[in-house]
């Protein structure tokens, strides 16, 4: 089948599903789920990668009852303790198996390695960082265990969501496992909006700009100028229509089933500050390192700095700095064990922590020059415009092969001038030889700023109720020229999903 949900057989496939699960009695669709979760899984993975996905299963629901009927205390925190080194050591020997006799690459293979991500079973991070989350919330009294198996299978599972998230919490999930699904027109007609607007995303934006990417990233030495910092605008784009798309068709097919999967990004390049996009980008991932790692590390160094002020810095401002980066550093291993993407975690936990260090330095100036109350929108424009270049700075660094290759990239954006505007930085020749047509950067330029406009009228909203909100020639429309869009500008060669190597 392949590890794509925009292949014509995942299409064959979750039709199949639709109209065998709605056609079960609805005591037996729970069932009926699971085995073919694990269909998927198997035909999308080494088929022997299923027992490994079994036995994470069974491992963490039998730690989920041993955690909750617990007699003290210290056995509590036993049975939690080893269940998440079972679950961490399960992540390190699959995912990070050559730190057992390699270093840590100082050259990083960058998001392109297919190759690398082939030979880790599909869904490994998602699915791990799940169950931990399912553990500690028992452990924290904010759920009781799930006391039937196959439902908890199910919950590890469910094939929509297996290959990149969303990062799901047990409470939310679990008791929708337990409800017997009746077939509702209006989700599934919401459920196939969403789906075609992920489709659009993936194929119509991610995968055009991705040709550009590629040839620039993969080679980046032999560009300079505009070529170069289109890349690296086009970058900001795919990564995001990517992701996202990934995300609206599993959200989609989820709903369509009767699941309601949590919503993963919210416009986040319209964020005024890095914290502001945190809440917006990956959320359920972003939702987990807070609740998982920074305010655990947090409460950790709370409990041992008893001093006001550490090294001139107030306590408060250094358990910030010291858990967020820490909290980014694993974030940034999280993706891949190069230094390319713990430099980009790095960066993402400096904006934080230098955030937080200037806070009440930002208070001030607003209150003493008060130029948000003269002029708001100016000032939401610049505080946008300044958070999107620093995560796009970012991304660099995520995508980039090697550090030396993101280095030279970084180099070369912060060394435009007026004389390199003057002698060539705009080269139009030079522009057409990218990409397979010349009209391939038109395309995507325009998909882009399609993007950006819709979001704009968007305003948070997710796309089926913008769309269902509209009359209904506007609406079908919109329906006709998506269609058209996929099927005469969309770009089918790149059906993997980024987010699916991590």
């Amino acid at each position: 089948m392949g590890q794509t949900l925009i292949s014509f057989e995942f299409i064959v496939f979750f039709a199949v599903v639709f109209i065998a699960y709605y056609s079960l009695a609805r005591r037996y669709q729970w069932q009926f789920l699971l085995i073919v979760s694990y269909v998927f899984y198997a035909l999308n993975n080494r088929w022997e990668y299923t027992f490994l996905l079994a036995a994470v299963t069974g491992i963490n629901f039998l730690a989920g009852i041993l955690i909750q009927n617990a007699a003290q205390k210290s056995v509590e925190r036993f049975y939690l303790m080893l269940s998440l080194g079972l679950n961490i050591c399960v992540l390190f020997i699959f995912k990070y198996n050559h730190f057992l006799g390699i270093p840590l690459r100082l050259h990083g293979s960058g998001i392109s390695a297919a190759g690398r991500a082939m030979a880790v079973p599909l869904g490994i991070s998602y699915f791990t960082f799940k169950v931990i989350s399912y553990s500690v919330d028992i452990y924290r009294a904010k759920m009781k265990c799930e006391k039937n198996i196959g439902k908890f299978a199910l919950f590890i599972s469910f094939f929509p969501e297996i290959s990149a998230g969303p990062i799901d919490r047990a409470k939310e999930l679990l008791p929708q496992m337990v409800s017997p699904k009746l077939f509702m027109y209006d989700d599934a007609v919401s459920g196939l909006r969403l789906m075609l607007w992920g489709f659009f995303k993936k194929v119509v934006i991610a995968n055009n700009l991705a040709i550009y990417v590629n040839q620039i990233f993969n080679s980046p030495r032999e560009y300079s100028g505009s070529p170069l910092i289109i890349a690296i605008y086009f970058l900001a784009f795919q990564l995001y229509a990517d992701f996202s798309g990934y995300t609206d068709i599993v959200r989609g097919a989820g709903r369509i089933l009767g699941y309601r999967l949590p919503e993963n990004f919210i416009s986040p390049y319209f964020s005024k500050s890095i914290s502001e996009f945190w809440t917006r980008w990956h959320i359920t991932l972003s939702t987990w390192l807070r609740d998982y790692l920074f305010l655990p590390l947090s409460f950790f160094f709370s409990k041992r700095i008893k001093s006001s002020y550490v090294l001139f810095l107030n306590s408060n401002v250094l358990i910030y700095f010291s858990s967020a980066l820490i909290t980014f550093m694993i974030a940034g291993v999280w993706h891949g064990s190069t230094w390319t993407f713990i430099i980009w975690g790095l960066l993402h936990g400096f904006y934080l922590s230098f955030s937080n260090l200037t806070k009440s330095l930002r208070k001030k100036l607003r209150r003493k020059f008060s130029f948000h109350h003269k002029y708001p929108r100016l000032i939401t424009f610049i505080q946008t415009l300044f958070c999107f270049h620093l995560v796009t700075l970012s991304w660099i660094f995520f995508r980039a092969s090697s550090i030396r290759d993101a280095l030279y990239i970084v180099r070369k954006m912060f060394s435009l001038n007026i004389a390199n505007l003057a002698h060539g930085f705009f080269n139009p020749l030079e522009l057409l030889r990218l990409g397979e047509s010349k009209y391939g950067l038109i395309v995507s330029a325009l998909a882009v700023l399609f993007l950006v406009v819709v979001e704009m009228k968007q305003k948070g909203q997710e796309i089926p109720h913008f769309l269902i909100s509209k009359r209904r020639l506007l609406r079908w429309a919109a329906y006709y020229f998506i269609l058209l869009s996929i099927f005469l500008l969309g770009e089918f060669g790149l059906k993997e999903f980024i987010y699916v190597q991590f």
